[in-house]
C-alpha cells in the first residue's frame, strides 16, 4: 500500500468514528414500567393466629448456633509432624 491508500484509510476511519458517535447521541427512550400498588393484606383467620409482642432489651450474644457437622478439608490442611519426640 502506498501513502495515498493510508490517507484514504485514515479518512474512512475518521468518518466511521464520526458516524458511530453521531448515532450514539440519539435521544434514548426510557422504558418505564408502572407497577400497580399492591397492598398485602392478611386474612382474618391468619391475623387471629399471630401474637405480636413489643420489642424488649436483651444482652447481645456473640455466638452463633450452628447446626450440622463441620469437617476439615483434607486438601487445605497442612500435615505437621514433630521432629523431636
Amino acid at each position: 500500500m502506498n501513502h495515498t491508500n493510508y490517507k484514504y484509510l485514515k479518512i474512512m476511519l475518521i468518518c466511521g468514528l464520526m458516524l458511530g458517535s453521531a448515532s450514539a447521541c440519539k435521544k434514548k427512550t426510557d422504558v418505564v414500567v408502572v407497577e400497580e400498588n399492591k397492598t398485602f393484606c392478611l386474612d382474618n383467620s391468619y391475623k387471629g393466629k399471630l401474637d405480636l409482642s413489643p420489642p424488649i432489651k436483651q444482652k447481645m450474644k456473640n455466638t452463633i448456633h450452628l447446626t450440622g457437622v463441620i469437617e476439615p478439608n483434607p486438601d487445605k490442611v497442612m500435615q505437621f509432624r514433630n521432629l523431636v519426640d
